[in-house]
């Protein structure tokens, strides 16, 4: 019998089978959506602007000039001035690197209490599940944004609290999520087999059942980064976020919505470098999403 395969055989699916293809990183799976690279770039392009922005525009944004006050945009000032006279780019450029630490410090508050918690509540079930549900149903009962404001306005407005209410926000949205993929995780095969091998429960949360959940935590933490940036933007429009002079987006929607008409800059160009970040991210959260979870991956 001839051992060469013929091309009909190749055709059908018989003969030798050929090497196995490598699946793409995870990189290249999210930039080989149309989604994943436009948020991409626009994260890219934000980090950027925080990192090096400063040194680029060099102009003070707490720097006041009353003559220079609501001018339109220029050639000496590219996005117009303030009422204040303060120049909108460096406002912008010095506010990114706010905007970014709102976002950063909310998502880990969110994830340092809500992922153990819901690991316990998982892992353990009966009544350390029913206290921890029960108090993350109680947080999930009020609305996002209203949770937050109630949150701030017993810590008193500060950008730094309004962090920490966004961040409180986020956790029992972490907690449910952590507490579900847990539940998934904890009856399979090599969880059972670390605990018959008399593995503590420690180390069984630790390196058998936390990396097998990681990748929903990692599509949540990109969705609610976002959302963090617009509840803060939302809490210093209240004033109960970044207090003045502080370039943050939110409170320069503040002072720029009295003269809407008369210097649409003011209040525009703030508002649309949130609506720009928020769709960054959400884009690259998709992204993220459907790469991560398998009934979304398209074969």
């Amino acid at each position: 019998m001839s051992d060469v395969v013929s091309a009909d055989q190749i055709r059908l699916g018989q003969g030798t089978p050929g090497p196995k293809r490598r699946r793409p990183g995870l990189l290249r799976q999210v930039l080989g959506k149309g989604s994943g690279r436009i948020g991409m770039t626009i994260v890219v392009i934000l980090v950027l602007v925080a990192a090096v922005g400063p040194a680029i525009v060099p102009a003070d944004p707490y720097q006041m000039a009353v003559g220079e006050r609501l001018r339109p945009p220029s050639s000496a000032h590219w996005f117009g001035t303030d009422e204040f006279g303060r120049d909108i780019l460096a406002r912008i450029v010095h506010g990114s690197r706010i905007t970014l630490f709102i976002g950063l410090i909310s998502v880990a508050i969110g994830l340092a209490v809500g992922t153990p918690l819901g690991l316990l509540a998982g892992y353990f079930g009966r009544r350390v599940d029913l206290v921890i549900s029960v108090v993350t149903d109680i947080m999930l009962a009020f609305p996002n944004f209203l949770l937050a404001l109630a949150i701030v306005s017993a810590l008193g407005p500060s950008l730094r609290n309004a962090m920490i209410a966004v961040g409180i926000r986020t956790v029992p949205l972490f907690t449910r999520l952590v507490r579900a993929s847990t539940i998934a995780v904890r009856e399979r095969e090599f969880v059972t087999a670390a605990r018959a091998a008399g593995a503590r429960n420690v180390r069984i949360l630790s390196r058998h059942i936390a990396p097998n959940i990681v990748a929903p935590i990692i599509v949540l933490a990109s969705l609610e980064f976002p959302a963090a940036v617009l509840v803060a933007a939302g809490l210093s429009f209240l004033g109960l976020g970044a207090q003045p002079p502080s370039p943050e987006w939110g409170s320069m929607l503040v002072g720029g919505r009295l003269y809407l008409r008369s210097a649409p800059w003011a209040i525009n160009v703030p508002g649309i470098a949130i609506m720009i970040t928020v769709l960054g991210f959400n884009l690259l959260g998709n992204a993220l999403r459907d790469t991560l979870d398998p009934r979304l991956r398209q074969k």
